[in-house]
């Protein structure tokens, strides 16, 4: 059910009280909680990053233009995106809110809900 993001490359970062990622399809995830950033083997944390705090969004370029591995989302509605430099975003489900989005350039719509789980809308006509 949730796409195929391998191969996309993230073009543009966005921050408001969100961190947006481009994809080179159009695609955007939207991530609007506390995330992990960190290596592939977990040696080095760049996080938790608050997308609401200037002083951890410089953390988040590490990601710019860089190519996604890998991305899922497990049961409970945990993202997990793997870029090609090694990085690997974490973003787990919010009690009390949605913790992200993917929205593809079609208008279909990944959103994990609160207190985990995924929503999904079909394209938009």
């Amino acid at each position: 059910m949730f796409p195929d993001l391998r191969g996309q490359v993230v073009e543009r970062i966005m921050f408001d009280y969100s961190a947006t990622l481009v994809l080179s399809s159009a695609a955007e995830v939207r991530i609007e909680q506390a995330f992990l950033l960190e290596d592939a083997d977990k040696s080095v944390g760049l996080g938790p990053i608050s997308p609401e705090a200037p002083e951890g969004s410089g953390r988040v370029l590490g990601v710019l233009h860089q190519q996604v591995v890998a991305a899922e989302v497990d049961g409970l509605g945990q993202l997990r995106m793997r870029f090609g430099n090694g990085l690997v975003l974490t973003c787990a489900p919010s009690e009390a809110f949605e913790a992200w989005s993917l929205t593809l350039v079609d208008g279909e719509l990944f959103v994990c809900q609160p207190g985990g789980g995924i929503a999904h809308w079909a394209a938009t006509a």
